[in-house]
């Protein structure tokens, strides 16, 4: 019988590969060219920072660290990827967004256009989810060597699983990183929420007393490492049989799930969207849905070392989250400010289809107070560690 042999690519070489591919179309993609020619005629103006996001995913955040770095008197230049370019960012005053490839952002963090920023602060410090090699673990290992600013660089680590890593642990030590929760005293927390909402678009009422359906939305890859979906099919399921129909559930993200036919009238899948589209799903929806399973060994790193972004969107847009208790508990949240449950789902759901316009209420003016002392402390900590940086030097 004659033999058949297969090429396989080792992993590291094929991610290469494709991240080398990625980068030749980016490079090639005409506003690379348009934001390469903008950024290199541009001045940079006294006292600025330059936040660079290099993540396909991350920039939702953006608007937030730039609203902390202006409270704190800086102007803002960012570095983003094009198509991070209609994140929303035009309600941030006084700003200037470059859409680059990653390649382009390499070659302008190293020149000496960067001796004139104070800092530069990376969205995303870490590297190995960006750039697909896990032999990487920060920015600084992409690039090879730190950016020239004056006074080095910052940035938020979101899988801190790494964290007691060579040189991270440098980096700690000298405090130039922070998280997006506080799991450790090692790391600061530094949140980042603001999605220039001022306050919620859509008043809760209960849609037993009036007739409208309770929204809930569902972000993010719907796959099983990162939400248990089935549980929601199950709890769908239970609650219409106990004739709870006045509801809806939008999904929003990849991987499009198998919904069976009985229950597509309840649960949408929207597919990804762009963020103006997807800040007007949020903005009508009443409530956020976790869907983390703390017996879920592939969930428990959401407790000990990366963050949901459901969280921030929770905070930033003031929408009670439906949140398991381990995982509440580890976030902030309590019963006061989110619809807090222990092993049932369906329960919790049960919970909010039967909740007063006025409990409603007060759940969300709980969640303000709480989303306030996260951005005060956030504030407060890059405050504290750049002060710290600035004096040493």
């Amino acid at each position: 019988m004659k033999a058949t042999y297969y090429l396989v690519l080792p992993l590291n070489l094929a991610k290469r590969t494709l991240m080398f591919i990625v980068g030749v179309f980016e490079s090639l993609n005409l506003t690379n060219f348009r934001s390469q020619k903008k950024y290199s005629q541009c001045i940079v103006r006294p006292n600025s920072v330059l936040v660079v996001e290099t993540f396909s995913t991350h920039g939702e955040t953006l608007s937030g660290v730039i609203k902390y770095f202006q409270d704190l008197g800086y102007n803002v230049d960012i570095f983003i990827r094009h198509f991070h370019r209609r994140l929303g960012l035009a309600w941030v005053d006084n700003i200037r967004s470059y859409a680059l490839s990653t390649w382009s952002m390499k070659k302008f963090l190293l020149s000496s256009k960067c001796n004139n920023y104070e800092f530069v602060f990376f969205n995303t410090f870490d590297s190995q989810q960006t750039f697909g090699l896990p032999t990487t673990l920060t920015v600084l290992d992409w690039l090879g060597k730190t950016p020239p600013a004056k006074y080095g660089v910052l940035g938020i680590y979101h899988n801190l699983k790494t964290l007691n890593q060579d040189p991270l642990k440098q980096l700690l030590e000298s405090h130039r990183l922070f998280a997006l929760n506080e799991y450790t005293n090692q790391i600061p927390l530094l949140n980042s929420n603001d999605f220039s909402v001022s306050s919620p678009t859509v008043k809760f009422s209960n849609p037993r007393l009036l007739n409208r359906k309770i929204k809930f939305l569902l972000s993010g890859r719907i796959i099983p490492k990162v939400r248990e979906f089935p549980m929601l099919l199950e709890t769908v399921s239970e609650l219409i049989q106990h004739n709870y129909t006045n509801f809806e559930i939008n999904i929003v993200g990849s991987k499009s799930p198998s919904i069976p036919s009985i229950l597509r009238k309840r649960i949408k899948f929207l597919g990804w969207l762009k963020f103006d589209s997807f800040q007007k799903e949020v903005e009508n929806s009443d409530f956020l849905i976790t869907l983390l399973n703390s017996s879920n060994k592939y969930h428990q790193g959401y407790m000990q070392y990366k963050t949901t972004g459901t969280k921030q969107l929770a905070l930033g847009f003031l929408k009670p989250l439906i949140i398991e208790k381990p995982f509440a508990d580890i976030y902030g949240f309590d019963a006061q400010n989110a619809v807090v449950y222990t092993n049932n789902l369906t329960l919790a759901f049960e919970r909010v289809l039967n909740m007063s316009t006025e409990e409603y209420s007060t759940m969300q003016s709980n969640l303000k107070k709480f989303r306030d002392t996260v951005r005060a402390k956030s504030l407060n900590n890059l405050q504290d560690v750049i002060k710290n940086i600035v004096t040493i030097q």
